[in-house]
């Protein structure tokens, strides 16, 4: 699931303007919501959201 789930990001972010950012951060923290804390604080669901932020920080910092 969060391979597919990184990919959906990644093909959004390429899609969107920066009038959008707000959305794909609101988007970010439901999931991080919504996934377990116990499962969140696995290796690999770490690493996973931190891809994540790090795809949304280039998305910001190459509309800016």
């Amino acid at each position: 699931m969060m391979p597919r789930w990184l990919k959906t990001l990644q093909e959004w972010l390429e899609q969107i303007g920066e009038e959008d950012m707000e959305e794909v951060l609101e988007w970010y923290q439901g999931w991080k919501r919504y996934i377990p804390e116990v499962v969140r604080e696995s290796a690999e669901i770490e690493e996973i959201m931190r891809m994540a932020l790090e795809m949304i920080q280039d998305k910001m910092e190459s509309i800016e």
